[in-house]
């Protein structure tokens, strides 16, 4: 039997499973574009990669150009994070309308970090891991093999809440740009708030990109 917090149950393995509009949305959404991707068999994630680094289950992905091609190389590499409830295809969807396929044709050097599917035995990770560990471990990583002192983090949805905290812990670096997609950057409760939400100040220094993904790639300005 689960227990209960301020009413609200815990399933068996300890996980809050309480459901609002906005989540129940987002699942359905991400199961919805799962299902008809499978079922009309569009390949996704077709842009090449390997696994650079791993811990427990997630890994970090770096990928390449389409048939090992050459040509610039930006000097600022690329981590992005999704959001827990969606795969790690949303940023690799398929060729032609792919935001890791135009950013790696525009010279980056992009990485993924792909925690994984959680199950039972994860009940006890916490977000404090996800983002001094595993986080902070893929961006260290990112450092050694591309030899750049500071990264551009691109976080969606979770991935942006996740990006935020990363940020606010790590005031002097390693970020260049933060970039955030739908991500949740409220401090505290809304309702005592009058409803309105307070966003998060930015870092002095930090680069901030407008919200359209090409515009994005083109203001994150990485020379070399």
């Amino acid at each position: 039997m689960g227990s209960k917090l301020n009413g609200q149950s815990f399933g068996a393995s300890g996980i809050f499973d309480y459901d609002d509009p906005v989540t129940i949305r987002m699942r359905k959404y991400a199961t919805g574009t799962h299902v008809l991707l499978r079922e009309i068999e569009v390949e996704t994630e077709a842009t090449p990669r390997e696994v650079v680094w791993s811990r427990n289950k997630a890994r970090l992905f770096r990928y390449q150009r389409a048939g090992g091609g050459g040509g610039k190389r930006r000097a600022v590499p690329i981590l992005l994070i999704y959001g827990f409830v969606l795969k790690p295809y949303v940023f690799d969807l398929v060729p032609g309308n792919s935001l890791v396929e135009y950013l790696v044709e525009e010279g980056f050097d992009v990485y993924l970090l792909d925690f994984g599917i959680s199950g039972s035995e994860d009940a006890r990770l916490s977000i404090e891991d996800l983002v001094l560990d595993y986080m902070h471990g893929a961006i260290q990583e990112i450092q050694e093999i591309s030899g750049a002192e500071e990264i551009s983090l691109f976080g969606q949805s979770q991935g942006g809440t996740l990006g935020a905290m990363y940020a606010s812990l790590f005031p002097d670096g390693p970020l260049k740009n933060l970039v955030l997609l739908s991500g949740r950057r409220a401090r505290g409760d809304a309702s005592r708030a009058g409803g309105r939400r307070q966003p998060l100040a930015p870092r002095p220094g930090l680069a901030r990109a407008p919200l359209g993904l090409t515009a994005q790639a083109n203001r994150m300005e990485m020379s070399g």
